[in-house]
């Protein structure tokens, strides 16, 4: 659906959810009060409690599709608040609970959280047994199944959980893990899931995490997720990471997702990430951007709004409040997407196969999209037209999650809760007439049944020979072929290997290869020629995971090298990603040529372009030599991104690569001069990152090449006649001149007359160039300075040591205005890790912590204010950290996408950050070898490198080798102290800007 038509979707809906509820406030205003009538209802009286459904009636409530009936396999008591399921091989269902949902206990409160047990003795396709195997588990989100018992993520810890006797209760309690964090109930660590190389997978989520387990260093996990052995029990970190759902396919591409964001697929593995850590990558996940990312995306209930937010509809219509479109359509967006699963099974009609089901909570419904190649990714499109695969009357109706169940279908739990907003987006008065734990003794467990479908007894592999097993690695459904490999993989039989081999070599089936060469590989019995038969097999999905099992198996077969490079050309773009991958782990100059081609023919896709990069990294000058020459790639804008990329690495790597690289650069110089400074910028970034200057040592002539275009730009930033851009590149190129040039022309750039672009160049090389003269300079034209390039000028003198103890001194002096600071780097001053200059900031910068007092004050912001006026307030103060829907900068959330907080929650959010932090949003600062401190949220993470994202709306990514402290704030990247730079007024006219429908 094109973006124009949604925007008229959500604007339609919005104006007939203002029309009605306007409507019915003038017929309320409008009828004449009766002698007889009777006193207005309570709040309590009109916020009336919405009752459970009894079994029946909650069947009668559902709408589905094609013939699909919801039938009940458990509900309670058997089972209560059930989250995530993994069937074990006998068809017993193990099932997690989060009671304690949605607030965190209070001290000495027992958690209420429990694994349990479902057995369905009599086979008739519904349980009839259940057993609390663990209980005491705080906040449980994430089972697997392993040798009769269960591993059970419950942060901050994983658990192993096994009864040995009999009594259907763990007699082995086992933590196998912890660190996990606890920011957040709605980003915690969950979703436990086996993949196909005989690992369990998990989804960090935004909470992060500083996880411990036995024998292993502590492994950090920002912007992380991860995995484990569950025989070593060693765990590593993967890149990922969603909010509350983990899914693969049948090729084991996995798939997350987020509150509104209802597919995101995971593309770059960690070892990419850490090929190159001086690639900047903003993140590995690819979002589902149908609709557009950031925008609504429009689900269709057929559920009644609860009475609850009809009233508080109702009041800020009446109190003239404008508030934000997910309020105003709360139940026709997507707000609460969670447990995204694939369908795997074998029991839906062919179509139905790799189609992804999301759970929408909030809005009692089941979404189901088609996932269609992409690329080296899929798009993710609506497969209802208008309407939702499952939707219910029944507000208490909370789909959370889904299992590939043994029967072929999907397994639907369902909380069954009457509330499930969180708290923060309810006010306190209507929450006083709610029981947010309403419903913790309730919840259900459906199958999700195709039409005619008959149940069939439970499986009993546990009974199963190892023959039996390796005739399931090729069944139609993924619970069988996963299972079958998971007990191969734990049994460890030697008679089974003749026959996983057998079926590794001629088996017709696809899928029954690839389970076997991973079974396999996790034996280790894996052998060359298994690989180079699947490098080689018809089906493209063998084909990638070939490269994936030959890349890793390298060191002990070097002739598969040679099978590796053969797949250049190879038509399938998902294998030519994974080819691009695995090429840089080969160390034959081969692999450029490879690379090369791939880059020219698959350059409009960013993440092929950024394998291809970061496989590069060893090979930057052959692929530069490759490349520069070809004229439609150097005028390309991505390809230009890419010869950037090259020049950068190649001035951060080998110096006499390097010198050859700016030869390279000098021949090129007459295709695009412009270009050519950029390139040499970035080259010249490289080289600033090792500690070397710009100039190269053994050729003189490119030397002098390199002074004449130091020259030229130094003409070209002061050329009023140049364009824009072309200023600015030859600006940036300055920081790299000698510093009398850059002197007296980056400061003759700082003039009030010059274009803003020009001047933010201007502090940006200053900052770059690190050089002595760099903060008399920027503190002689800083009243000249607008806030926004004071904002700039701050943060180069942030950048030194030396240089901020020389702006906190000239504002003790008074020659600064301590207002002139940014929240967000004052922040960061008083987290500083010198002492003195953290005091000196404490001085200066005190905050009043008296949160309660300040929002007290800001109350009558609530009413009232001005849209016009409000815009121009969050210009000045929001959008150099905020978009609302497109304007601003995208380094906080986008404050479109966060309008399902009520006023007061967003007066709370702006005046208390701190109150409950988004861990997504949390403040960092590195402290770097030389002195150089850097702030800001970490927005992606390897093991040898850190994208951070930058007050100033930059990107930057630290290798690990140059930081020598990372210290969290525990405080949110939105910092307190607002009130200073805003009055209540203001603060009137921008909620109302920010909470207008749009």
């Amino acid at each position: 659906m094109a973006k124009e038509s949604i925007s008229r979707l959500v604007q339609g809906l919005a104006r007939s959810a203002m029309l009605s509820a306007f409507f019915l406030l003038l017929i309320l205003a409008g009828t004449p009060p009766r002698a007889e009538e009777k006193p207005a209802p309570s709040l309590k009286d009109r916020v009336k409690r919405v009752p459970p459904l009894n079994l029946n009636e909650a069947l009668k409530s559902f709408q589905t599709l094609g013939g699909f009936v919801l039938q009940p396999l458990a509900v309670e008591p058997l089972v209560l608040d059930p989250v995530a399921g993994a069937y074990d091989e006998d068809g017993n269902l193990f099932v997690v609970e989060m009671s304690d949902y949605p607030n965190p206990l209070k001290e000495g409160e027992i958690p209420k959280g429990r694994l349990r047990k479902l057995i369905d003795r009599d086979g008739d396709g519904r349980f009839d047994e259940s057993h609390t195997v663990a209980d005491g588990l705080f906040w449980p989100t994430g089972v697997a199944c392993w040798k009769g018992g269960a591993y059970v993520l419950s942060a901050p810890d994983i658990w192993y959980f096994k009864d040995t006797n009999g009594d259907e209760k763990a007699d082995v309690r086992e933590k196998v893990a912890t660190g996990f964090i606890i920011y957040n109930v709605q980003q915690l660590a969950n979703n436990l899931r086996w993949g196909v190389d005989n690992r369990i997978y998990g989804i960090t989520a935004g909470n992060g995490a500083d996880l411990k387990s036995s024998g292993q260093d502590t492994l950090p996990l920002r912007r992380r997720d991860f995995k484990f052995d569950p025989l070593s029990k060693s765990f590593e970190a993967i890149s990922g990471t969603g909010q509350f759902g983990l899914a693969f396919d049948d090729w084991y591409h996995r798939f997350t997702c987020s509150n509104r964001d209802p597919v995101m697929e995971v593309i770059l593995p960690s070892r990419v990430l850490d090929r190159n850590p001086l690639l900047t990558i903003p993140s590995s996940v690819a979002y589902e951007v149908v609709e557009g990312q950031g925008n609504p995306i429009p689900v269709y209930p057929i559920s009644p709004p609860e009475p609850w937010r009809t009233v508080r509809t109702e009041r800020y219509l009446a109190e003239g409040q404008k508030f934000a479109l997910s309020e105003m359509v709360a139940s026709g967006v997507f707000t609460s997407a969670a447990g995204i699963t694939i369908y795997r099974g074998h029991a839906y009609p062919e179509g139905y196969k790799g189609q992804a089901f999301i759970a929408n909570p909030a809005g009692n419904l089941i979404h189901r999209r088609a996932l269609l190649p992409a690329g080296a990714t899929h798009q993710a499109i609506p497969a209802d037209v208008k309407t939702e695969f499952v939707r219910s009357k029944d507000i208490w109706f909370r789909p959370v999650n889904f299992i590939n169940a043994p029967d072929g279908t999907l397994h639907v739990l369902d909380m069954y809760r009457e509330v499930v907003e969180h708290p923060w987006t309810i006010p306190d008065d209507i929450k006083e007439c709610l029981d947010l734990h309403s419903g913790r003794d309730r919840g259900r467990i459906y199958r999700l049944a195709p039409p005619g479908f008959q149940t069939s007894a439970p499986a009993k592999l546990s009974q199963a020979s190892s023959k039996e097993l390796v005739s399931l690695l090729g069944h139609r459904g993924a619970w069988w072929r996963e299972t079958a490999q998971r007990l191969l993989y734990e049994r460890r039989d030697p008679q089974a290997l003749p026959l996983i081999k057998r079926l590794a070599g001629v088996s017709l089936n696809p899928l029954a290869r690839l389970h076997a060469i991973y079974l396999l590989d996790g034996l280790g019995e894996l052998s060359e020629a298994e690989i180079r038969l699947a490098l080689i097999h018809p089906e493209a999905g063998l084909r990638e995971h070939g490269l994936i099992l030959a890349e890793k198996s390298l060191a002990r077969f070097p002739k598969l090298q040679e099978d590796i490079l053969q797949l250049q050309g190879d038509p399938d773009p998902r294998v030519c990603f994974q080819l691009a991958i695995a090429c840089g782990a080969i160390k034959d100059a081969k692999a450029a040529l490879v690379l090369a081609d791939i880059l020219e023919k698959h350059l409009s896709d960013p993440w092929i372009r950024t394998a291809c990069l970061s496989s590069g990294a060893r090979f930057a000058l052959p692929l530069l030599e490759n490349l520069h020459t070809k004229k439609a790639f150097w005028e390309s804008e991505p390809g230009r991104q890419a010869l950037a990329q090259l020049f950068l690495n190649l001035g951060g790597g080998d110096p006499v690569e390097g010198d050859k690289a700016l030869f390279l650069l000098a021949q090129a110089d007459s295709k695009d001069p412009s270009q050519t400074i950029r390139f040499l910028q970035s080259f010249g970034l490289g080289r600033k990152r090792v500690s070397r200057t710009l100039m190269p040592a053994q050729n003189p002539q490119v030397a002098a090449w390199v002074k004449k275009k130091l020259a030229l730009a130094q003409v070209m930033a002061a050329d009023s006649r140049q364009s824009v851009d072309e200023r600015v590149q030859a600006t940036l190129l300055l920081a790299f001149a000698d510093s009398g040039v850059a002197e007296k022309t980056l400061s003759n750039l700082l003039q009030p007359q010059e274009f803003k672009e020009v001047q933010v160049a201007a502090l940006r090389a200053l900052r770059t160039s690190g050089a002595a003269f760099v903060p008399a300079v920027l503190l002689k034209h800083w009243k000249s300075f607008t806030p926004a390039l004071r904002s700039e000028a701050a943060e180069a003198l942030l950048s030194r040591f030396a240089w901020t103890k020389l702006l906190l001194e000239e504002i003790k002096k008074g020659g600064i205005s301590a207002s002139d600071i940014d929240l967000v780097k004052r922040q960061a001053l008083l987290k500083h890790r010198d002492k003195e200059i953290q005091t000196l900031a404490g001085e200066l910068f005190a905050v009043n912590q008296a949160r309660g007092q300040v929002l007290a004050k800001y109350a009558p912001s609530l009413k009232g204010g001005d849209w016009a006026r409000g815009k121009v307030v969050y210009q000045k103060e929001c959008a150099v950290c905020h978009k609302v829907g497109a304007e601003g900068k995208d380094i906080g959330p986008n404050l479109l996408t966060v309008g399902t907080r009520t006023p007061e929650a967003f007066l709370a959010a702006i005046l208390d950050p701190d109150r409950e932090v988004d861990s997504r949003y949390l403040n960092y600062v590195f402290a770097l070898k030389g002195g150089k401190l850097v702030t800001g949220m970490v927005t992606a993470e390897s093991a040898k490198s850190i994208t951070v994202s930058k007050s100033d709306a930059t990107v930057e990514t630290l290798t690990r080798e140059e930081v020598e402290e990372m210290v969290c704030t525990g405080k949110s990247f939105m910092p307190v102290g607002f009130e200073e730079r805003i009055s209540p007024a203001a603060m009137a006219d921008l909620l109302t800007f920010l909470l207008a429908p749009r």
